[in-house]
């Protein structure tokens, strides 16, 4: 400013005055003088990608590590951000590593006897690869969240889902895909009773839908309650508890054999008016004669039959 200022003194003219500030203007720039760009924000430079192999593993154990404790009721995962919920005192504590710092935060989750589990029993070894499998089958890739989580009644299960909401995915413990069950085919008639029914040792009913689902109803632990299990085609079974007072006596559901019932579908698929691609569903329940029987319906087709496949009446 003071070089300017002597310029004007010396009666520079406007056309040289103009041209010795674009020469200053010039060196300044040259010399260091403009502003520095502002440094980058804390969370674009500490970000971490958690899709990336060990990344997702590695902050849950320092999670843990901060939380001094393994008793894990709740893990998310995204692709910037990890969040543990564990179990303190019988309380839900959450403590996260998001924007480049570990910190506890306030959780509106309640503790009301979901399963705990330790997050060193699931796959969290490859983010990324879950993300990817998902995307395959959900058709989106948008924003995805993976979560364990007690699912239903006790049973812990690994998924990944979107915002925008698409097709949740669900993943076993080891990391792969939880199994598609085509209840159309024997396999699947065989795992998805093998999968509702368990260890039961007393039913109501148990059913089977070809397009749907398979599901087991059964006495519940409190008096005047049922309890139905049911797995459907992409989703892990889902335990629901009714208020119901019935007057049934229930059967062992052992005694059910999935070979009869196919067999029993395959004989009346394809024949007269009934389609070879009928949808059709099956009741096991117990009869007029207190034994139970199976009840079909192929297509418009209503068949009755004892447990080896028999047609009986009532």
């Amino acid at each position: 400013m003071r070089a300017v200022w002597a310029a004007v003194k010396a009666g520079m003219t406007k056309a040289g005055l103009g041209a010795f500030l674009l020469s200053a203007f010039a060196l300044s720039f040259t010399s260091g003088c403009v502003p520095e760009p502002p440094p980058a924000s804390p969370a674009s430079a500490t970000a971490i990608d958690f899709t990336k192999p060990a990344a997702a593993r590695a902050m849950l154990a320092e999670l843990a590590g901060y939380a001094d404790s393994q008793t894990a009721l709740m893990v998310e995962v995204t692709k910037h951000s990890v969040a543990l919920s564990v179990l303190k005192d019988m309380q839900p504590r959450t403590y996260t590593y998001r924007d480049g710092k570990i910190e506890e935060v306030q959780t509106d989750m309640a503790y009301v006897d979901q399963a705990t589990f330790d997050t060193s029993d699931f796959n969290l070894d490859n983010v990324g690869a879950l993300f990817r499998a998902a995307g395959a089958i959900s058709g989106s890739e948008q924003n995805q969240r993976l979560q364990v989580v007690d699912y239903s009644s006790g049973r812990v299960m690994m998924s990944v889902s979107t915002n925008p909401e698409s097709k949740t995915v669900f993943f076993n413990q080891d990391g792969s895909l939880l199994k598609l069950l085509n209840f159309d085919t024997l396999g699947g008639i065989k795992e998805g009773i093998a999968e509702v029914c368990g260890t039961l040792n007393e039913a109501y009913e148990v059913g089977i839908t070809s397009d749907q689902m398979a599901y087991v109803d059964f006495p519940g632990s409190d008096e005047g309650t049922v309890v139905r299990r049911q797995r459907t085609q992409r989703v892990p079974v889902t335990t629901i508890t009714r208020s119901e007072n019935t007057s049934a006596e229930p059967f062992s559901p052992k005694r059910i054999h999935p070979e009869v019932i196919w067999q029993v579908v395959d004989s009346h698929l394809g024949v007269k008016d009934t389609p070879a691609d009928a949808q059709w569903q099956v009741r096991v329940v117990r009869g007029t004669s207190q034994e139970p029987v199976m009840r079909f319906t192929i297509g418009s087709n209503e068949i009755l039959t004892d447990l080896a496949g028999k047609m009986v009446t009532g």
